[in-house]
């Protein structure tokens, strides 16, 4: 079929008779409309399109640049095939709070990366991939675009809560990985999977918690005088574990029984921790005010179990935005994961890295 039949087919229901009668004046004039109309916008296309030349003639752009231009231009023949894979995964105007703005973003952000890459890309199973890998090994997609898909940051969803970093990436890449539908970021595995990219907390950012002053509160149940302000202007002191070693150690030794003190700092540590009443399953004996480390790795086990339980969440995946590195830490194995070593807060010191103004430090993957 020509271009002109084609042309005269898909304008035919136009017309009375299906089809432009040439011995029907009122056809031949409405014909002449059509054709004057398409004429013109052939017209005003090849004037954008020679434009869209002339800038790139006269501008003073690197090859480099050149190159990003040509290839976002050649994405842009992609959008059909990238809405169809952005709607399949429900991901559609109606998602998003800002509606069909928080797609075009989608698309543009798909547009600027390997497009071709991502339309020819089969979804994976998720269950298949180890809990602990590169997203890009395990999908097999270039580098590029996993960070490309992981930085996409469409604003909020329907509902109003923030789609952060590395979500759509897991919706769009793994097919058994959905967007929201409970107390998490995501649906996996029957779970509500919570996405923490490099440096996300288990709660608040610091100063927007409490402003009760449990150092105080501790301090002066069981100090008095100097020893008291010792105990609340020695700057150590901020950090959780170490006021609390030295707050159990200088009580016991001033006559404090241990179950006292022990119950005191449950209150305390449960007050910071969303109420849960967990801290009595970490912090319950003489022996858990020993060790230093082990306080900090007890004080991660609590902020992690009790943010989960407040989320509802079932699982973390902790991702590296930059590397595309991640670790899946299933809640049923959370204590065991952060004895591993899987992940933990983004302070090394293996003794700081809980402080009473900061109870929910930023965790990495180690």
């Amino acid at each position: 079929m020509d271009i002109i039949t084609k042309y005269l087919n898909n304008i035919a229901y136009k017309f009375p008779k299906g089809y432009p009668d040439i011995n029907d004046p009122k056809d031949i004039e409405l014909l002449n409309e059509i054709v004057k109309d398409f004429i013109k916008e052939d017209e005003e296309e090849e004037n954008l399109k020679k434009k869209l030349i002339d800038i790139i003639n006269t501008s003073d752009l690197s090859d480099d640049e050149i190159r990003a231009y040509t290839k976002s231009i050649s994405n842009r023949g992609f959008k059909g095939d990238i809405t169809s894979k952005l709607t399949s995964k429900g991901y559609t105007g109606d998602a998003f709070k800002v509606g069909d703005k928080a797609v075009d973003y989608i698309i543009d952000k798909i547009a600027d990366s390997e497009a071709e890459e991502f339309i020819n890309y089969k979804t994976k199973s998720f269950k298949n991939s180890p809990d602990k890998g590169n997203f890009s090994s395990v999908t097999g997609l270039s580098q590029k675009l996993v960070k490309d898909l992981i930085d996409i940051e469409p604003g909020a969803d329907a509902g109003g809560s923030s789609i952060g970093k590395g979500e759509l990436f897991l919706a769009l890449a793994f097919n058994d990985i959905d967007n929201r539908g409970g107390g998490g970021d995501l649906n996996y595995d029957g779970k509500n999977l919570e996405v923490k990219g490099t440096g996300g907390r288990l709660g608040q950012q610091a100063g927007r918690g409490s402003d009760f002053d449990y150092l105080s509160f501790l301090g002066e149940k069981y100090l008095k005088g100097e020893e008291l302000e010792e105990f609340l202007n020695d700057p150590q002191n901020k950090v959780i574990n170490i006021s609390l070693k030295t707050l159990y150690d200088q009580a016991i030794k001033n006559g404090a029984k241990s179950e006292d003190v022990i119950k005191d700092v449950q209150k305390a540590l449960d007050s910071i921790f969303f109420n849960k009443g967990l801290a009595k399953k970490y912090f319950n004996g003489p022996a858990d005010f020993k060790d230093l480390a082990e306080m900090k790795i007890k004080l991660t086990k609590l902020n992690a179990e009790a943010y989960a339980q407040k989320t509802n969440v079932g699982a973390f995946l902790f991702l590296n935005s930059k590397t595309g590195d991640y670790v899946l830490v299933d809640v049923d194995n959370l204590e065991d994961s952060i004895d591993a070593g899987l992940f933990g807060t983004i302070v090394k010191n293996p003794i700081s890295g809980y402080q009473w103004n900061n109870p929910h430090p930023n965790m990495v993957i180690k």
